[in-house]
């Protein structure tokens, strides 16, 4: 890096979408936190994990989480090629298709268990079950059986205290004064934010 230019500027439209979608409908953090520029849904890949995460109403049987760069900024959509190219040396933008490669968010075994779990819920709200394990975690049928301790990354551990409070209405083991996340990992941090706010909603409805 040099001159102050950034040497990449990596733009994934879903997840732009989905954390602009999370937070103008926030309470807690409305103001707090910068709000990303959103595009139109039509530019946006299906079946993506991020979607997955954020949206209550996702109605895919699967998700995907593999990523390719677009060949040339001209082939980017209109809309995000004139917004990224503010950083015309830098700029990157990824899309979702049949045959991609890369796991841009580097996803680990955990993360990709736990999303399992998270679209075992989406499919059936009423019908999964979560507990705790000192052993494995894993799906087995309709039960989630996770060992938190054991868990290695930041966003499997915050999918396990969403579904911890949208399964077993469970915030307790939630502390939202530690952060879970890091500031390099954007995806945990914009989850985690999400989380916090499903969390309060759930406690204000409560009226505790």
């Amino acid at each position: 890096m040099t001159c102050g230019a950034l040497a990449s500027t990596k733009l994934i439209p879903e997840l732009n979408y989905w954390f602009n979608y999370a937070m103008t409908r926030s309470v807690l953090n409305k103001h707090q936190i910068p709000i990303p520029p959103t595009f139109d849904s039509t530019y946006l890949s299906i079946k993506s994990f991020i979607e997955l995460l954020f949206n209550e109403n996702y109605s895919y049987d699967e998700y995907k989480y593999f990523y390719e760069e677009y060949g040339s900024a001209y082939s980017w959509p209109s809309p995000i090629r004139e917004r990224i190219m503010v950083y015309a040396n830098s700029a990157k933008c990824y899309k979702m298709c049949c045959d991609a490669t890369t796991n841009i968010f580097i996803l680990q075994q955990d993360d990709l268990t736990m999303l399992d779990g998270l679209l075992a819920y989406r499919q059936d709200e009423t019908g999964v079950t979560l507990i705790d394990t000192t052993g494995v975690t894993q799906i087995t049928g309709s039960q989630i059986a996770v060992n938190y301790d054991a868990l290695s990354t930041c966003l499997s551990k915050l999918i396990y205290h969403y579904l911890n409070l949208k399964i077993n209405g469970s915030y307790s083991a939630f502390d939202n004064q530690t952060l879970i996340s890091c500031p390099q990992d954007v995806l945990a941090s914009c989850y985690e934010a999400y989380v916090i706010e499903e969390v309060f909603q759930h406690i204000s409805l409560q009226g505790t």
